[in-house]
C-alpha cells in the first residue's frame, strides 16, 4: 500500500478498476483496449459500477 503514493492518478484509477473487477467477477479482468485504459474518466465510471453491482449483489 505504500506504493499507493507513488501513482500517479491515471495508474491509481486502472489499479481501482483491476481491484473491482477482480471482487465482482473472481478474476483478472480481460485486456481492456488503449483508448479506455488510457480514459481516466471511463476507470472511474466503470470502477463505480462494477463496485455498485457488487454491492447490490450480496
Amino acid at each position: 500500500m505504500a506504493q499507493w503514493i507513488f501513482l500517479n492518478e491515471l495508474e491509481q484509477a486502472r489499479s481501482l478498476y483491476l481491484d473491482a473487477y477482480r471482487a465482482k467477477h473472481g478474476f483478472v479482468s480481460p485486456m481492456i483496449k488503449r483508448r479506455y485504459w488510457d480514459d481516466i474518466n471511463w476507470l472511474e465510471q466503470e470502477t463505480e459500477r462494477l463496485i455498485l453491482e457488487t454491492v447490490q449483489r450480496e
